[in-house]
């Protein structure tokens, strides 16, 4: 492995398991961009300096500002959460927090972990409700960004993303998770008045079927196998028998196995399931792709191309995506959600405008990029198979 980014996974180990830093010839420009795309700044500022390694000035005072400012924004999340969760509990509406807002509070210190949205579910019916009460409280409503099961709210910067679903499709291979997922609660445990969090082996297998989701779109990065790692820290008597039970059935156990080998070979974590061989290849790419998988790739081209498509196939799937179908936009765009068949034109007109206009998407630029570029739709291909989610 490159020798910085194996700086930069011995500065985690040592915040992870609270040991010394064992660095050679670090460059911290590299390790700080490498922190940087995971979303792991403070992280790893605060672990150079609990462990008093000394930065040249430059690099000490910007990354001391990045620390002070991810501390700030955390509290003011956190107070804008606590607000949403009084007026739902005021408005009798129950709700689940999951997620980010569940998992920072398992890190050492929860004000680093940080979060780009905080995710909430509330039961389908209760949707215009909360969106009147929301609005009429200060937030502004994301009509653009929402989707038909998911809707964005946003408050003195802080972004909300109000759930009526986990997942809005079909999952990947023919898995479909929304009827697992159909009713939430069912998963859930009552932790304050109108308040829930998913049972404590579900949200982890939630977790994990979340990273596959991300790793299969274009992968997934090293802060999620840091919630991985800190759950089952936290978390010693989970029930492994069902949590298998439930990946097994939605064929991420390999996946599983793999992300869990990489937890042991890199953080020491004591993993009930037996240890896997991993290629470092794959955590280099987990590294590379930054939190969500997005960095130094070719989305487009992942998504289009899928690594060995013909031109006849990639053709049909762009058209697929200037031209989706009506189930499609409603499941895309909460305003389509009840539109009829017979605006389906419409619906295309207003899609194209918020992508050119509102978006500003280089749309010509990605259409282009999908079809010439398939180094990056071949090497995610094989990544995928590598960590057990493409049997081909």
């Amino acid at each position: 492995m490159e020798r910085q980014k194996q700086n930069f996974l011995n500065i985690l180990n040592a915040y992870v398991n609270g040991t010394d830093i064992e660095l050679e010839k670090p460059d911290y420009n590299e390790i700080f961009h490498l922190a940087k795309i995971n979303s792991l700044e403070a992280v790893v500022y605060s672990t150079l300096k609990q462990n008093k390694i000394v930065l040249e000035d430059t690099i000490m005072s910007k990354y001391e500002n990045i620390f002070n400012a991810t501390v700030v924004y955390s509290v003011k999340q956190e107070y804008v959460a606590n607000e949403v969760i009084k007026l739902m509990t005021e408005h009798s509406i129950r709700h689940i927090l999951f997620k980010g807002i569940v998992i920072k509070e398992l890190y050492p210190t929860p004000e680093l972990r940080t979060m780009g949205d905080i995710d909430i579910i509330i039961d389908s019916e209760n949707r215009e409700k909360v969106y009147e009460l929301l609005k009429n409280n200060g937030f502004e409503f994301d009509e653009y960004s929402s989707h038909s099961e998911v809707l964005n709210y946003k408050k003195n910067g802080v972004l909300f993303e109000i759930h009526t679903s986990l997942f809005e499709k079909e999952f990947f291979n023919g898995i479909n998770l929304k009827e697992y997922y159909k009713s939430c609660f069912e998963h859930a445990v009552n932790i304050n008045n109108l308040t829930y969090e998913f049972d404590v082996n579900e949200h982890f297998a939630y977790i994990i079927l979340h990273m596959a989701k991300h790793f299969v779109d274009g992968g997934c990065g090293i802060r999620m196998l840091l919630d991985i790692v800190f759950y089952i820290k936290r978390h010693k008597d989970m029930d492994w028998e069902y949590i298998r039970s439930v990946l097994v059935q939605f064929g991420v156990w390999d996946f599983t196995e793999c992300i869990l080998s990489i937890g042991i070979d890199l953080f020491n974590v004591k993993s009930p399931v037996e240890k896997v061989e991993v290629n470092d290849k794959i955590i280099e790419y987990m590294i590379d792709g930054g939190v969500f998988g997005y960095e130094d790739k070719n989305l487009d081209a992942i998504r289009i191309n899928e690594g060995d498509s013909s031109l006849a196939g990639r053709v049909i799937k762009m058209l697929k995506i200037i031209f989706p179908s009506h189930a499609e936009l409603q499941r895309r765009y909460s305003w389509a959600k009840s539109s009829p068949k017979i605006l389906l034109p419409y619906g295309w007109l207003k899609m194209w405008h918020f992508r050119l206009f509102k978006q500003k998407e280089k749309s010509f630029e990605r259409v282009k990029n999908a079809f010439l570029n398939n180094n990056d739709a071949l090497k995610h291909l094989e990544m995928m198979k590598s960590v057990g989610l493409r049997k081909d």
